[in-house]
């Protein structure tokens, strides 16, 4: 969650009114949407920001700030956000492959559970064997990239998923 401040310097009590504009779905929200500014205050507006289902990409929407007194110009803040891809196997988030994702995995896969970068054997489902991979992953002994490939390093012939 983001916040900006929004500042009321008039002698007028000004109504203020909080728009967005998307190109691209319902990721962006804010609070409040709407409310008084008294002359010489402030108000905090939260803008939060949800990449939950958005694919890969690049977003952009304005929030737009008018307010009742015709006098007053419209505020146009514009905001972007870039969607990239999580690393398969990296179940933590924390932009590398360690023992900890493995956990997570081993956890998905008791739980009959399913996340993507989990599944990185790419066999459709989350299993021990993807726990296993994602440990040696983060011994060094494999790496993993998207789809499912495996390319071992360790020179002991893993089998290559294609």
């Amino acid at each position: 969650m983001r916040s900006f401040i929004f500042r009321h310097l008039l002698k007028t009590t000004e109504s203020v009114r909080i728009r967005k504009l998307l190109k691209k779905g319902g990721w962006l929200s804010e609070s409040p949407t709407n409310g008084t500014v008294y002359t010489d205050s402030q108000t905090t507006i939260n803008v939060t920001f949800s990449t939950t289902g958005l694919p890969s990409g690049e977003y952009s929407a304005n929030i737009t700030i008018t307010s009742n007194d015709l006098d007053e110009n419209q505020v146009v803040i514009p905001v972007r956000l870039n969607v990239i891809p999580s690393q398969n196997g990296d179940l933590n988030h924390d932009s590398e492959i360690t023992p900890a994702d493995a956990v997570i995995a081993l956890r998905i896969a008791v739980d009959d559970g399913h996340a993507s970068e989990a599944d990185v054997d790419g066999n459709g489902c989350v299993n021990v064997l993807d726990a296993l991979m994602i440990m040696q992953a983060a011994a060094g002994a494999i790496s993993l990239r998207g789809g499912g490939d495996v390319c071992a390093t360790d020179g002991i012939g893993l089998p290559r998923f294609q």
